[in-house]
């Protein structure tokens, strides 16, 4: 055989050769066994019911508002002679300071005018009184005890001019009381929230002077559906529910302590809810101070629940029902629920101490399927 034949047929040969051991060790192999896997089913995250003793919290919102606001009205007229230098939008104003001055020189001359009327009242009646006397020891020398005239005696005098002094004193109680009126002021420490006076202007009775609010107390209204008043007691003049007022202020969540203070006297006819009216004291006695127009969460401390399990509000399902494992089983639980709020639900019968609630969420749920339960996220 030439060399070139061999060059070609070699090659083939060795081809040949292997596709055939290929195809030996190919029919030779056998196929592996089936492995049974078990049906593990979906991980659930749970926690555990252990029953407690809380207190509950009813909570709302509202607006903060004054509990005490005035216009401040000028009571007498004349020109402003002097205005406190706080008296500006944001000032504070101690109880008792002048707000402002009217000039009182025509009101202290009323006032001295009305004393010069009392006097002279006074000294006419002195006067009377003696004529009246001598009249009638007069009449007596002649007439003995029979009763003398009484124009004799004076007596119609007597009474018009105890009538004119009592006039005059009246006169001199309005004087005095106008003359007060000049110094215009409020018995309480206030915030000034507008003002419209200056020295030198003229002011006319029932003129506002400024606007201002007290700083004593601030109130909120809260509202509330009426299936919550259950849960507080409400407040009397023995006793009152403490809240909370809570808001984000300043850059930071900041709290005020408070009372509950009153319930309003009717359901609101358009929203049917009912209103309680939350207070606190001395709003400006921490920092930041609690000014009114604040929109604030309100919690009212409630009334304390005895062993009740406190689950997540999302572990509670439609139709009243919690899934609960039970030996690597989801099971449908009906349960009695006593309260929900915001976060959580409170539930009085249906469960058992120590079972695992599951809190996560799953679709096609059905009553004993199988679940694995995530340890790493479960809570007591």
């Amino acid at each position: 055989m030439s060399k070139s034949v061999l060059k070609f047929v070699l090659p083939l040969i060795v081809l040949l050769a292997g596709a055939g051991a290929t195809a030996a060790l190919i029919s030779s192999r056998q196929a592996p066994a089936p492995e049974v896997r078990p049906a593990l089913g979906p991980l659930v995250e749970t926690t555990i019911a252990q029953p407690t003793d809380l207190t509950v919290s009813v909570d709302s919102q509202g607006e903060v508002g004054a509990a005490v606001r005035v216009e401040v009205l000028a009571e007498v007229s004349g020109r402003v002679i002097q205005v406190h230098p706080r008296l500006v939008a944001g000032g504070r104003i101690p109880a008792g300071a002048t707000l402002a001055r009217i000039d009182p020189r025509d009101y202290q001359l009323a006032v001295e005018s009305a004393r010069a009327a009392i006097a002279s009242a006074e000294t006419r009646l002195e006067q009377e009184r003696a004529e009246a006397a001598a009249a009638l020891n007069e009449w007596r020398q002649v007439n003995g005890d029979t009763p003398a005239p009484t124009l004799l005696i004076r007596e119609p005098q007597i009474r018009q001019i105890q009538a004119e002094k009592a006039a005059a004193e009246a006169q001199l109680a309005r004087a005095e009381l106008d003359l007060e009126r000049t110094q215009i002021s409020v018995p309480f420490d206030a915030i000034v929230l507008s003002e419209s006076v200056d020295r030198g202007q003229f002011l006319n009775v029932g003129r506002v002077v400024a606007s201002l609010y007290g700083t004593n107390a601030v109130e909120i209204r809260v509202p509330l559906d009426d299936a919550e008043l259950r849960w507080f007691d409400l407040p009397s003049a023995q006793s009152k529910p403490s809240v909370t007022v809570s808001a984000d202020f300043a850059g930071s969540r900041n709290t005020w302590p408070g009372v509950l203070d009153r319930l309003e006297g009717q359901v609101d006819p358009q929203t049917r809810l009912v209103h309680v009216i939350a207070r606190v004291a001395d709003p400006f006695a921490q920092e930041p101070p609690l000014l009114p127009g604040t929109f604030v969460d309100v919690s009212i401390d409630g009334r304390a629940l005895e062993g009740v399990f406190q689950l997540p509000r999302f572990a509670l399902r439609t139709g009243g029902v919690v899934w609960v494992v039970d030996d690597g089983a989801l099971r449908f639980r009906d349960v009695e629920v006593l309260r929900t709020d915001r976060s959580s639900v409170f539930i009085s019968s249906g469960l058992e101490v120590g079972e695992h609630v599951v809190i996560s969420s799953l679709d096609g749920v059905t009553d004993g399927m199988t679940v694995r339960i995530d340890s790493r996220g479960e809570e007591p």
